[in-house]
């Protein structure tokens, strides 16, 4: 498991355990800070938004966290995002973030114009913090920072709510 570490502008990873596992490697291409992270097993990369700077995705070496690829481009790129999910099935990213409260499909680093928007559809709560992508379902898992900070099961392509469920921690605020 990679966590992002804001103050410090680097990358750690844990193991199951909880424990770190010694592997860590600084992000310099992070802009503010390095946001959500997601892998792209196609090319067994960590890929992550950059908050701030160029306000795009980043995907690096695990072993060595030299970067093997970004995505710069695209209306997304305007403003900074926070949740990032990748799909392998068609090299597409999801990301967005708590600025506009969209969530953009996106060409991936493989397609003819990585980076272009393919679709966008706004959730109910725009305070987008965190994504995942469910391959087996076709699900998208938002995580968000706001009154409730309720995680969502959403339609990825139309942002349909199928199911919600509350957050680990209460306090609002706090994804």
């Amino acid at each position: 498991l990679w966590v992002s570490d804001a103050e410090r502008r680097r990358n750690v990873e844990f193991g199951l355990d909880g424990a770190e596992s010694g592997r860590a490697h600084d992000a310099p291409w992070s802009g503010e800070w390095p946001g959500d992270l997601a892998l792209d097993a196609t090319r067994n990369a960590m890929c992550q938004v950059a908050v701030g700077g160029d306000n795009g995705i980043h995907c690096w070496d695990q072993d060595t966290g030299a970067e093997v690829g970004a995505i710069t481009s695209g209306e997304w790129t305007s403003i900074s995002q926070r949740g990032l999910a990748y799909k392998a099935t068609d090299d597409t990213f999801f990301v967005g973030g708590w600025n506009d409260g969209i969530i953009y499909q996106v060409q991936g680093l493989g397609g003819s114009s990585p980076g272009a928007v393919i679709s966008t559809c706004t959730p109910p709560d725009w305070a987008i913090a965190g994504l995942a992508y469910n391959d087996a379902e076709d699900v998208l898992w938002m995580s968000t920072n706001s009154y409730e900070d309720l995680i969502y099961g959403l339609n990825p392509y139309d942002c349909t709510v199928l199911a919600t469920l509350p957050p680990p921690q209460s306090g609002g605020y706090l994804g």
